[in-house]
């Protein structure tokens, strides 16, 4: 939004209200702790913002320090949207240094904030240890079991955070630790969102030790996503649980345990094969293939075809880039499978 407004046309409603905040910096931080404020173009907030932390640092009313933290944070981000990612590092570094002491938890909410923000920007500068730190540093900080729900969150999701930034510094036994750190602290707690990373985490951990060959630590890591999770509804956490289940088989396949893996994808079929949702289809794709080259290495060339076939009448339609992969390599093995059939040795 433009908060000035069209230059040829009347002000549109949220025009006009933003224009009244952006005079009003009291009026309008009370207004967005109750509704949310509009969207303000950088130049236009930063000024206001600047305005409203002023205000509110020489304010003895009770709220204020949330109310200041909120502008420092909120200033930074805008800072970061220009371009400006040193001095929005820098002002989500007063953000910590000023309020990292509270007892408030709206304002430790910002500081968290501030700590994840700054990490990222971090991160997009190239300072992949200077993100860490701060990644390491908001989990140091939630270290209370009473701390509110949303700080637990932003723990949970610092750790995810560095799991990340550890795996691009190619520290790989640090991040899988960090994962499982993140299920051990967190595992237990209801909230959907942080019961989501726990799973991706655990389906993380059994996807690095699958590919340093430690299987059957990946095999304890994928059950026990279906042992904590299996009985979900929520679609984001039923495709991790429908994921983990996929995985179960390939660890099966990969170990050579014929038989033992298809009746894994079978089960993976049969249990999501009726499901639309993005992350169920794509492992219903990965599933057929899988179950294709499974029935190839029980010499059941026939289900072989008919599995591809039907990957193919499923998904050749579908958007996902990584479905299409799966496509191309079912369109590959069947015409190979009835190459072979029609010149048999």
């Amino acid at each position: 939004m433009e908060a000035g407004g069209s230059p040829t046309g009347p002000l549109g409603a949220r025009d006009r209200l933003a224009m009244v905040l952006l005079r009003h910096p009291t009026l309008a931080v009370r207004l967005n702790w109750w509704v949310g404020l509009p969207r303000l173009e950088p130049n236009d907030a930063i000024p206001f913002l600047e305005e409203v932390e002023m205000r509110f640092a020489r304010s003895r009313m009770r709220g204020s320090p949330r109310f200041v933290a909120w502008a420092m944070h909120q200033r930074a981000y805008y800072l970061a949207e220009l371009g400006r990612k040193d001095e929005a590092i820098a002002g989500w570094g007063e953000v910590v240094r000023r309020f990292g002491g509270s007892d408030d938890p709206a304002v430790n909410w910002w500081v968290a904030r501030a700590l994840v923000r700054s990490a990222v920007a971090c991160h997009d500068l190239g300072r992949i240890d200077d993100a860490l730190i701060r990644a390491e540093e908001l989990e140091r900080r939630v270290v209370d079991e009473n701390a509110s729900p949303a700080l637990r969150e932003q723990a949970a999701w610092a750790i995810r955070l560095q799991v990340y930034l550890l795996d691009e510094l190619g520290r790989w036994d640090d991040a899988i630790a960090a994962n499982e750190r993140l299920v051990r602290r967190f595992g237990g707690y209801g909230t959907h969102a942080i019961r989501e990373l726990v799973a991706s985490a655990l389906n993380q951990v059994g996807s690095m030790h699958m590919t340093r060959e430690s299987l059957d630590e990946a095999m304890a890591a994928f059950k026990q996503v279906a042992r904590l999770f299996g009985a979900t509804t929520r679609p984001a956490l039923r495709a991790e649980v429908a994921s983990a289940a996929l995985q179960e088989g390939v660890v099966l396949w990969r170990l050579g345990r014929r038989g033992e893996d298809l009746a894994v994808f079978d089960d993976v079929l049969r249990r999501y094969g009726k499901l639309d949702e993005p992350g169920i289809r794509i492992t219903l794709a990965s599933a057929l293939l899988f179950k294709g080259t499974a029935l190839e290495r029980l010499d059941r060339p026939d289900d072989a075809i008919a599995t591809y076939a039907e990957l193919e009448r499923r998904f050749a339609e579908d958007s996902d880039s990584s479905i299409q992969e799966d496509v191309a390599m079912a369109r590959r093995r069947r015409a190979e499978l009835m190459e072979d059939d029609t010149n048999p040795d």
